[in-house]
């Protein structure tokens, strides 16, 4: 990719990025993408799924989330836990549809952590 930029000659110092509150939301899954690696490619066992809070004073604010679909890695619990709460097959012999996602609406709980990069 190409492209020019024209920023202002200072640096940044806050962003405009809303922050939910850690507590219960509904949210609605908006967009699935497979997470695209620096070589350009896709990696479809990880999937980012953005979320918009719908319902509450809080509605519109975005988040994303990754769900790892490769059933080797323990963070498939976690798939499994989301492929329930939006309605989704989660046990026995199932198959996955990412673009059955869209749409779901579901209630979690938020809660921020430090982020490791």
């Amino acid at each position: 990719m190409k492209r020019s930029y024209h920023a202002e000659d200072k640096e940044p110092t806050e962003s405009n990025f809303k922050i939910p509150s850690e507590k219960e939301h509904c949210l609605t899954v908006t967009d699935v993408n497979p997470l695209r690696l620096p070589d350009g490619t896709e990696d479809d066992n990880i999937q980012i799924v953005k979320l918009e809070i719908v319902g509450s004073d809080e509605e519109g604010i975005t988040m994303l989330n990754r769900v790892n679909l490769d059933q080797g890695e323990k963070s498939f619990y976690f798939a499994r836990l989301f492929l329930k709460a939006i309605g989704e097959p989660y046990k026995g012999e199932f198959f996955i549809e990412t673009d059955r996602w869209i749409g779901r609406t579901f209630y979690a709980r938020v809660k921020h952590t430090e982020s490791k990069g």
